[in-house]
């Protein structure tokens, strides 16, 4: 992690299929590990954005 960069690694995932907006997210994800990814952290809420401009958004529960 340096400069609002972060280098993500393979995921580890199984082949268990889901409703589609799971598979859908899980496809947005899978995007993200390809490589170098920027990061923002906004209050609770980090996004990430990967080399193609595919964006992921995770909001901490309080």
């Amino acid at each position: 992690m340096r400069d609002g960069h972060i280098t993500l690694g393979l995921p580890s995932l199984t082949r268990m299929m889901c409703e589609d907006s799971l598979m859908d997210a899980e496809k947005a994800l899978t995007k993200l590990f390809n490589g170098t990814a920027r990061y923002a952290v906004d209050g609770d809420t980090l996004t990430l954005t990967s080399q193609n401009g595919t964006e992921v958004r995770a909001v901490a529960s309080r």
